[in-house]
């Protein structure tokens, strides 16, 4: 997702989390940033992956079946019980 500030500011990043008043977008490098809806002038579904080009070619074939196990797992947040 990238998003377009009213000042003209440019946020790439996935939702994490959304609200009647804005997203909180989480970028590659793991930094979350939170737009009003107010401040947004525009915003689109990115194209490319957030992972860099070429990564796979440095990596190892334990450490991509690693990164596939990762990106697989359920991110659902847990039930709490009280």
């Amino acid at each position: 997702m990238t998003v377009t500030t009213r000042d003209g500011a440019t946020i790439a990043g996935r939702i994490i989390a959304e609200s009647d008043n804005g997203l909180t977008l989480r970028s590659a490098i793991d930094a979350e940033e939170i737009v009003t809806r107010a401040n947004i002038a525009s915003f689109t579904a990115s194209s490319v992956s957030l992972i860099p080009d070429g990564l796979e070619q440095t990596m190892t074939k334990g450490e991509v079946a690693n990164l596939i196990a990762f990106l697989r797992q359920d991110f659902a947040p847990a039930e709490t019980t009280r």
